[in-house]
């Protein structure tokens, strides 16, 4: 099989909108986490009743789950890993379609590959299904709806695998 630089160009552009996205979700979940436990910390200097505990609750549960998780670290590979796929991207604007181009341009793209974490199934489909629309395929609205896309971050939001891609103009 002998790729194009369109279809280069596809997965570029599709994983970085995967990883843009994860990138934000992580520093999202920081950010929701750290003003969470913020004001629970904040509440807990009141008065000493079962809402204060709660809210030290609250913040202990956040925290340690912002450190397991390593939302800035994520945050961080997430970003690094779509600059990389962005300078793929670059390079395959400019290149001249030759042969020997698009085999180095895809070697590039599948070291990139190499170092990603495994990806979540609704988000791909959700950034699939976005690239689509943005070349003007029909993509069914409700495949690219606020709640799919909320979902997908979590690791939901999968369609039913139907193996026919889009198709014509939208």
């Amino acid at each position: 099989m002998s790729d194009t630089i369109d279809e280069i160009l596809y997965d570029a552009k599709f994983s970085i909108s995967y990883h843009r996205k994860r990138e934000s979700f992580f520093r999202v979940l920081d950010a929701s986490s750290k003003a969470v436990s913020l004001i629970a910390l904040a509440s807990i200097g009141f008065d000493a009743n079962a809402f204060t505990m709660g809210a030290a609750i609250v913040s202990g549960v956040f925290t340690i789950a912002t450190i397991v998780v390593d939302c800035p670290g994520m945050a961080g590979k997430h970003g690094s890993l779509a600059n990389r796929f962005n300078a793929i991207l670059s390079r395959a604007v400019l290149a001249k379609n030759s042969q020997d181009e698009v085999s180095q341009l895809r070697h590039e793209y599948h070291v990139v590959e190499a170092d990603e974490p495994p990806s979540l199934r609704g988000l791909v489909q959700l950034c699939q299904d976005e690239q689509d629309a943005a070349e003007g395929k029909n993509v069914r609205p409700e495949c690219l709806s606020m709640k799919r896309r909320i979902l997908a971050q979590f690791g939901f939001g999968q369609r039913t695998i139907d193996f026919c891609p889009p198709s014509g103009a939208a």
